[in-house]
């Protein structure tokens, strides 16, 4: 595994990759993805001239509103599945989880923030804060709220659940006056529905830290995915020379193959970064990406 300092690496001039053209590639993927605004050639340049692991936060910030398409586990609490809300809401309920188990995109079912909400250029250049590009559910990282309807229509009822690669854990249902700025009985029932929730995912003797934020209202899960990819792009990129070396040593590794001809380029179709051969079609993964080869 690396073993160098990622303070150094980021730290040092001398390791600029923002100058590689392969770094500046994947910054204009980036931005383009990103619903950004206002969307102008000068808000654009602010983007391409920040460094790459924080275009990287930006866009891992923003990416991880969505829920990815896959078959998950689903489980409903005994105590969710009594509740009068869930025998009122029992088919739309089903009808959900049925989605989910089948791996079906559930995004329409996402909050409305989490489908309007762009990256606000200018805020963002005069404070340094993620609080305007934030659904003010969407505080605990793999925490989501979930309408019974399809976006655009609502409904008054709203699932929360744990959402991760395999599983799809009810927390409880609520109505929209969760999000009212006046205190009311949801936001009483929200706070025992997290702290049931998060004394069962206490470990004996520990400390559960899941869903911090960082000091500029971003997550601190997007802090440390922009740290990790920094690292791999740095031991691709300087200690083996260049995307293009390094490609040559996994095909010659994992693939036992030196390929005349090749494309390398850096892509993140996700969350986690790839490299992806485009003249031989061939996509190496984020956990081949961490170990030096030479």
């Amino acid at each position: 595994m690396l073993d160098v300092s990622i303070n150094k690496i980021m730290n040092n001039s001398s390791n600029n990759l923002n100058k590689k053209d392969s770094i500046k590639n994947l910054k204009d993927q980036l931005i383009n993805r990103l619903p950004y605004a206002p969307n102008t050639k000068e808000a654009k340049d602010y983007l391409m001239s920040l460094d790459i692991g924080d275009v990287i936060h930006i866009h891992d910030f923003w990416r991880q509103r969505l829920i990815t398409p896959k078959p998950r586990n689903t489980n409903v609490p005994s105590h969710i599945r009594n509740s009068e809300r869930y025998i009122k809401n029992k088919d739309k309920i089903n009808n959900l989880l049925s989605m989910i188990k089948n791996g079906e995109d559930i995004t329409k079912y996402l909050s409305k923030g989490a489908h309007s909400e762009t990256f606000d250029v200018n805020e963002f250049k005069r404070t340094k804060s993620f609080n305007s590009f934030r659904d003010r559910m969407l505080i605990i990282e793999e925490c989501y709220h979930l309408h019974l309807h399809p976006y655009p229509e609502r409904s008054n009822y709203i699932i929360l659940a744990y959402i991760n690669n395999v599983a799809f854990e009810v927390i409880g249902i609520f109505t929209h006056d969760i999000f009212s700025d006046e205190e009311n009985i949801e936001h009483e029932s929200y706070e025992k529905a997290i702290n049931y929730y998060l004394k069962k995912q206490m470990p004996n003797g520990g400390h559960y830290f899941k869903g911090l934020q960082n000091l500029a209202g971003s997550s601190i899960y997007s802090t440390l995915r922009q740290v990790d990819i920094y690292k791999i792009m740095h031991n691709v990129e300087v200690t083996h020379d260049g995307i293009e070396e390094y490609t040559k040593l996994l095909y010659k590794k994992l693939h036992n193959r030196e390929p005349k001809y090749i494309k390398p380029i850096w892509q993140i179709p996700d969350r986690e970064i790839e490299i992806f051969d485009k003249k031989n079609k061939i996509t190496f993964k984020e956990e081949q990406l961490r170990y030096r080869y030479k």
